[in-house]
């Protein structure tokens, strides 16, 4: 190993020392005004702590931590243009040498403990990493994984050439992980990917330049793809008719959604597909609005949503027969969903998973969400609902009350059921049944998800413009202490009773994220 350079400065000073605090949101079980004033608990942002370990932590966990920390110690992060004017001669011999054993050493690291440290160190220092240092220490076997939101580099980056893999490299990756590099053209993508020939994933999230030549690289060089995501990115009809065509009997991950389909019987001509388990599509793909007058009435007054249209009987795809065409299915993402009343997406003989259909978009029949969860029961692990209306034709607070309770009661039934998401427009969808009946009966689903008592929910956001009342528990600890939860988001609730949401937030073990940011409460 090589020799340190002595440090001149190395005696801590009491202030830099840490400061154990003995009184926080976590340990108080005062009422709601002393919270806030003694502990860092926040209503302006989020509150965080470091989770619990769920098991004792290995060794190969504490020694990948303790290299992800020292890494800078190592490895210069600095670009080659900043090394003569940041270091001198002697501390550059002693960088070049620290450089050197590095290389030497991380060559002999397994692939997967490799992965391990990178991934730390692309979240804990992947503002400073530059093209270079990526490409020289972080193209591993397996996986090319270029995430753009954790490395400002790759999403700033208008050439990927300098990240193509060696030609020895190439064709032991099976997987392309490049997400939000927003800078990055279509024609850089397209080379990227037409140098990695044994491409089985594909993840191009958020990638807004990707369109017609990447499709087409992927056409020819990727025979063996499995999963695609082209979220976010400027593919068009077309470009999806081509991939389900050529890859629809082998694909088992297929994710897209904002494209607009104006032949679906030619798009997915290829259909069934026997193998799709994770599906997202458009929201709008069968109903979307045919009014120029509704969609510029949105445009221009910027409030509210398209109305649906009634799907066409001749479609090849139906709600009615969705899971002939997917027969597979287990995670469903349909983002912006926009259906008319009564509708029924038949997902019998399937074992959904997971089912998003929010955040906010187009409020959903409740009915239609109450059929997507029906039978699911046993099997559902995720759901992610945005605004939601009770399509009966009574407008009666207690018609509306008997349908929210209904939903609940649904949810309850999901025993497996470890994250919950309900995203609504809180300033409303200019939809009046909609707003109203969220605002007044919404409370009946949410006083249930907070009695968490020997379940797994595990993550929990609610952003509803109902009232927010907890159960009320005769022994708030000694039940509470059994709740799995981890994290609770709720920006911009009203807080009924806030002196038992106290006790009750002061009284979750397992809690490590909450944001209570605009709460409000009452007097």
């Amino acid at each position: 190993m090589p020799s340190k350079r002595s440090s001149t400065t190395s005696i801590a000073t009491a202030s830099k020392r840490r400061r154990i605090h003995t009184s926080s949101v976590w340990t108080h079980k005062d009422d709601w005004s002393t919270l806030l004033s003694d502990s860092s608990l926040s209503t302006s942002s989020i509150s965080t702590r470091p989770p619990r370990f769920r098991t004792f932590p290995t060794l190969t966990r504490c020694a990948s931590d303790a290299v992800v920390r020292g890494f800078p110690s190592c490895w210069r992060l600095a670009g080659h243009t900043d090394r003569v004017t940041k270091y001198s001669d002697s501390d550059e011999i002693v960088k070049e040498d620290w450089e050197r054993w590095w290389k030497e050493w991380w060559e002999r690291v397994p692939p997967r403990l490799q992965e391990m440290v990178r991934d730390g160190i692309f979240k804990k220092w992947g503002a400073a990493l530059s093209i270079p240092v990526i490409h020289e220490l972080f193209i591993i076997p397996g996986v090319l994984f270029l995430p753009g939101d954790l490395l400002p580099a790759i999403a700033q980056a208008p050439r990927l050439k300098p990240l193509i893999p060696p030609t020895q490299i190439s064709p032991l990756l099976t997987a392309l992980i490049l997400t939000h590099s927003h800078a990055s053209s279509d024609v850089a993508v397209a080379g990227l990917i037409y140098h990695l020939p044994n491409l089985e994933v594909i993840n191009l999230k958020g990638c807004t330049s990707v369109a017609e030549k990447t499709v087409k690289t992927i056409l020819n060089r990727c025979n063996g793809l499995r999963k695609i995501n082209l979220k976010g990115t400027k593919v068009v009809e077309r470009g999806v008719k081509d991939l389900l065509g050529n890859f629809g009997g082998q694909l088992e991950s297929f994710k897209i959604d904002t494209v607009t389909f104006d032949d679906i019987d030619d798009t997915f001509s290829s259909s069934p597909y026997p193998h799709i388990s994770h599906l997202c599509l458009p929201g709008d793909i069968l109903n979307r609005s045919s009014s120029p007058a509704n969609r510029n009435a949105i445009r221009f007054t910027g409030m509210g949503y398209p109305q649906p249209r009634n799907t066409l009987a001749s479609d090849i795809i139906q709600w009615s027969g969705f899971n002939k065409c997917f027969p597979r299915l287990t995670h469903l993402y349909l983002p912006g969903l926009l259906v008319p009343s009564g509708t029924k997406i038949n997902t019998s003989f399937l074992k959904l998973i997971k089912i998003a259909l929010g955040p906010r978009g187009p409020p959903v029949p409740i009915s239609t969400v109450i059929g997507l969860i029906e039978g699911h029961e046993s099997t559902l692990r995720s759901l992610h609902l945005g605004n939601v209306y009770p399509d009966i034709p009574s407008s009666s607070r207690a018609a509306y009350m008997a349908v929210y309770d209904d939903l609940a009661n649904h949810l309850h039934q999901s025993k497996l059921l470890e994250q919950f998401r309900w995203q609504t427009d809180i300033k409303g969808t200019n939809n009046l049944a909609s707003d109203n009946s969220m605002r007044q009966c919404g409370e009946l689903v949410v006083e249930r998800l907070f009695d968490t008592m020997n379940r797994p929910l595990k993550h929990l956001v609610l952003e509803v413009p109902c009232p927010f009342r907890t159960p009320e528990m005769a022994n708030v600890p000694g039940t509470v202490n059994q709740s799995q939860l981890e994290t609770l988001e709720i920006p911009g609730a009203h807080l009924v009773d806030h002196t038992q949401f106290a006790l009750i937030i002061a009284s979750y073990p397992k809690l490590r994220h909450l944001d209570i940011s605009g709460t409000t409460i009452d007097d």
